[in-house]
């Protein structure tokens, strides 16, 4: 057996070895917290790892911003750039300048179309002439008060024109005021598929009413498709002068007798009435005129009736028409007009008893203008008055949309 040799071992590396071999003390993970005097003071040699998921939400709440900011922007610029295509020869009353619509509401519609100018290569004076619907009507053909009036085969042969448009801004605050702007058209109604027939590949001639008599040829443009106004949107309070407008006039005129058809239908039957319940009724004489006004303003709000919007985008203009129309009105003597019926005891004027004859629109009583109505009836009713027609003199005014 070997002989046990004693070795020396330095106390040193003894105790060099047990510390090396013992589990190294954990790092603070928080910060030592002291707090003197009421003052809380944390350790200043930690330093805490940056919140990386913070920045990260910090940026998408900048961007989410910047983002708000440039839309609003954007809806602003539409309300700006239409507002450069005012025709300093329109003549828009308060309340139809409060019928326009808010450039939110703008944005949405116009934000797919070119708002620039259509380039129109014609000198000032010519581009700027303006006409009269009975003239147009007197040697192009059709009525002087439809939107869309039906040329005859006779006047068609005679000069080829069937693709007239005129548009009130009593109605259309955002119709082309200039040559070659952008716009739109409202509709009431839903938009049906046979729309198609008077949308697809047409391109219409369009005229735009200025003031009183005064018609501007503002080009060749189509018409497309656009979200009708919504719920939301009939509700806000700068669309309140629009939805009366519409209502009382839906109410009244001729052109309104298929949305009135609908509510009164929908009223009798307490549902949505059938294609074939609706053109029975449509066919049938029944004019709905005791369908009111709240009544019409009240199926808008709940979303039963709607307002079809439609985009409006110059595509050509024809200057050789516009000099021809030009010529051709400074040479027009206007025919005699029919001489109207005397007044009768309570003030009131009735048309001509041939209108719906020769205009297919229904006879109705003329009122008094909103000045003698002013003078003789109360107060409470002069609300009614200023969303009436109160010019006279303009042939158009009374069943016109």
């Amino acid at each position: 057996m070997a002989p046990c040799v004693k070795k020396e071992v330095d106390e040193d590396d003894f105790f060099r070895s047990i510390l090396l071999t013992t589990a190294p003390k954990a790092e603070k993970t928080e910060p030592e917290i002291e707090e003197i005097n009421g003052h809380i003071i944390t350790d200043s040699t930690h330093r805490e790892r940056p919140p990386k998921k913070r920045q990260v939400l910090e940026s998408v709440i900048v961007r989410r911003i910047d983002e708000i900011l440039q839309k609003e922007r954007r809806m602003r610029d539409v309300g700006r750039r239409l507002d450069t295509f005012k025709n300093s020869n329109s003549k828009l009353t308060k309340k139809e300048e409060e019928m326009r619509l808010s450039d939110h509401v703008l944005h949405t519609r116009l934000k797919d179309i070119q708002l620039d100018l259509f380039p129109i290569d014609l000198d000032i004076t010519t581009l700027n002439t303006t006409i009269t619907r009975d003239f147009m009507s007197d040697r192009y053909g059709g009525s002087n008060i439809a939107c869309f009036p039906k040329i005859s085969k006779e006047k068609i042969r005679r000069h080829g024109y069937n693709d007239f448009m005129y548009l009130n801004m009593r109605f259309h605050p955002h119709a082309p005021q200039v040559p070659g702007a952008p716009g739109l058209y409202f509709r009431p109604g839903k938009a049906r598929p046979s729309d198609t027939e008077w949308t697809e590949n047409r391109v219409y001639r369009l005229f735009t009413r200025l003031s009183s008599g005064i018609w501007l040829k503002m080009g060749l443009y189509v018409i497309g498709f656009s979200e009708p106004l919504s719920i939301e949107e009939w509700k806000r309070n700068d669309m309140k002068t629009m939805r009366d407008v519409w209502s009382y006039k839906i109410s009244k005129m001729v052109w309104g007798r298929g949305t009135r058809c609908s509510i009164r239908l929908r009223s009798q039957l307490g549902r949505d009435p059938t294609q074939e319940e609706y053109e029975e009724a449509f066919d049938s004489d029944n004019r709905f005129l005791d369908v009111s006004s709240q009544e019409v303003s009240n199926a808008f709000l709940l979303g039963e009736e709607v307002l079809s919007v439609w985009t409006l985008r110059c595509v050509g203009y024809d200057a050789e028409f516009q000099r021809t129309i030009a010529r051709q009105f400074a040479n027009w003597t206007p025919p005699p007009r029919a001489l109207k019926k005397p007044k009768n005891a309570t003030g009131q004027v009735k048309k001509e008893e041939d209108d719906e004859s020769k205009h297919n629109i229904d006879t109705v009583t003329l009122k008094r203008s909103s000045r003698v109505k002013q003078k003789t009836e109360p107060l409470k009713k002069r609300k009614v008055v200023e969303l009436e027609d109160d010019d006279g003199r303009d042939a158009e005014s009374e069943d016109e949309m």
